[in-house]
């Protein structure tokens, strides 16, 4: 049986390619925003594109009246919003047991009488008021940004926008730095669907082979010495 190399993930095309395989011939605007759905572009193909191009913008997904936003910058997951309430800085917070629910109450009371948006962030009452530590801040932003980011990649249906630009007011606070094939191996990790991960390998009877950029991206990848020797072995 044929090897099938799996570099698609990664292969990154050019602006005209990336337009007519996705949206056809004429659809990318002057503003390149481009729109579609998600049951013919899967979030993980487009991840993975932008990654690979470098891009830099805002993707939104949308399901009825859910929407989640990560935005970019040169490929790289720099902070992401979300509407679903699990998905809140003070959920996050509470789940991981950082806070107690009568911090977030007080810290959403000193929220509701700010005027300027920048004094209105959650995150940053929280620290000002002693009520948790900077560190505990860049734990939980980290978790929500990735936990919406593994959510956004096995949606299935719906519509997605991805605007080639970022702007900075969108959001505030927190600007991260994550790595996207480490992202891309957590969202893979949390796969729990045999069919989505057909569709994203193809067949369980094909073999396949690692990338030619493999050395490249395995040092992106936050792996113990005991995972990155099982994948070289897997070589």
């Amino acid at each position: 049986m044929a090897a099938v190399p799996l570099t698609g993930l990664f292969a990154a095309p050019g602006p005209e390619e990336t337009v007519l395989r996705y949206y056809g011939k004429g659809s990318m605007t002057s503003k390149k925003v481009h729109r579609g759905s998600i049951e013919s572009v899967p979030p993980s193909t487009l991840i993975a594109d932008i990654f690979a191009g470098r891009f830099t913008g805002t993707l939104t997904l949308e399901q009825g009246e859910r929407k989640k936003s990560l935005y970019i910058r040169n490929g790289v997951v720099i902070f992401a919003a979300s509407t679903d309430e699990a998905d809140l800085l003070g959920q996050v917070l509470l789940q991981g047991k950082r806070i107690s629910e009568e911090k977030i109450v007080a810290a959403l009371a000193i929220q509701q009488k700010q005027d300027e948006p920048g004094e209105r962030l959650l995150g940053k009452i929280l620290v000002k008021e002693g009520f948790i530590e900077p560190l505990d801040l860049v734990w939980a932003v980290t978790t929500q940004v990735e936990g919406i980011f593994c959510d956004c990649f096995h949606w299935s249906e719906g519509s997605f926008v991805f605007a080639e630009e970022l702007d900075p007011d969108s959001w505030g606070g927190i600007i991260l730095d994550l790595s996207m094939p480490d992202l891309l191996r957590k969202a893979l990790g949390h796969l729990e669907d045999p069919d989505a991960l057909a569709r994203l390998v193809g067949d369980f009877g094909q073999r396949i082979d690692v990338s030619a950029q493999w050395e490249g991206l395995a040092q992106q990848f936050k792996l113990a010495t005991r995972e990155l020797d099982l994948l070289n072995r897997a070589r």
